[in-house]
């Protein structure tokens, strides 16, 4: 649906901010859905901001496309993390996967309570939280990102009420079996992950689309335990009210969630060593696994943009050529963007939306 290039955003104070720019793909410019969908989500992004969400600075008409100018997180995204976890060693640590999740509680307490400047609610749901749109930076930082998909009373384009959306893997079952969807599958998605991070397994993965759909509407999910001893009881019953098959089971908000992870948390200090780190130790193991990613991971067997100054790949649509800036249009955001790089040089943004 997107892609993403490396960019500079030039303030008019001399500062110089390494931003995200994306666009619509070329061969879905024409599209009017794609295009409101991006300015649906350049509107709510702009109204956004938590530490755990990709801030959006700005959203314009650039030479026929259409630019949404993202913060930059250097780091993997989480479906990166996780693939090398499960080639390697299996599950993601404890407490690197409880960091990672209460940091995504925290961003979707933020997101479904959140209200525009008249003290109206904005009824955010997500809807597409997957490990591909969840990027980890190099200090273990976690941050949600892509709001393309998600319902909002901000959005001035109407979702197909049939329409699934998201990541098949990562869907609710009331989605699947079309009954009324709430923020809570939010919340269900964000349970499935965590089950991963922990198990190093995918949970509904099934060998085709829809077998996978078969899966999540059955959603019989094992004890995490069953495949990692380390997990807690306390951490498995916390599982099993996230992955409630019936809605009205599972934690009504992301904040009750967020209490919850931070209770497992303090079970868990309290029974470690008492010398050893505790709130920041998620995090530091987090930061850990990025860099691991890092160290590991694809070299790209292209010349870097950024480094031979020439935009390959941009000729099909060209955007800018090297060294041109594209002016703003948006009075004090920033006064001129560079693009640095096209999306085959930049690893390891997520640069892509999957059309599962």
């Amino acid at each position: 649906m997107a892609e993403v290039w490396r960019g500079e955003a030039h303030f008019p104070d001399g500062h110089i901010q390494p931003v995200a720019i994306k666009r619509v793909l070329p061969m879905l410019a024409g599209n009017s859905l794609y295009r409101r969908m991006l300015e649906d989500e350049a509107r709510i992004g702009m109204m956004l901001r938590h530490p755990n969400i990709v801030r959006v600075f700005d959203g314009r008409e650039a030479r026929g496309s259409y630019l949404l100018i993202m913060e930059l997180v250097d780091g993997p995204s989480l479906r990166d993390l996780l693939r090398r976890q499960q080639r390697q060693v299996g599950a993601v640590p404890i407490r690197a996967a409880l960091h990672i999740a209460r940091e995504l509680a925290h961003a979707l307490a933020y997101t479904h309570e959140a209200i525009d400047e008249w003290g109206r609610e904005l009824c955010i749901v997500h809807r597409d939280v997957s490990p591909h749109n969840v990027l980890i930076g190099k200090d273990g930082t976690v941050k949600l990102m892509d709001f393309g998909l998600a319902n909002s009373s901000a959005n001035l384009t109407d979702r197909d009420p049939g329409m699934i959306g998201g990541k098949f893997g990562y869907v609710s079952p009331e989605l699947i079996l079309e009954q009324r969807s709430t923020h809570l599958l939010d919340l269900f998605a964000l349970g499935v992950m965590l089950w991963e991070c922990l198990t190093g397994s995918r949970l509904f993965q099934g060998q085709d689309d829809d077998d996978t759909i078969r899966n999540v509407a059955r959603c019989q999910v094992p004890p995490a335990s069953s495949f990692n001893p380390e997990v807690s009881d306390e951490l498995d019953q916390v599982l099993a009210v996230l992955l409630a098959r019936d809605p009205a089971a599972r934690y009504q908000s992301a904040r009750e969630l967020g209490a919850d992870l931070d209770y497992v948390l303090s079970l868990l200090n309290s029974r470690a060593d008492p010398s050893a780190s505790t709130l920041g130790d998620g995090a530091r193991q987090t930061a850990e696994l990025v860099q691991a990613v890092a160290q590991g991971g694809r070299a790209s067997t292209r010349p870097s943009a950024a480094n031979t100054g020439t935009l390959a790949g941009l000729s099909r649509s060209p955007l800018s050529n090297s060294g041109t800036r594209v002016p703003s249009i948006a009075a004090g955001i920033f006064e001129e963007l560079q693009v640095l790089s096209d999306p085959a040089t930049v690893p390891p943004l997520a640069l892509a939306k999957s059309a599962k």
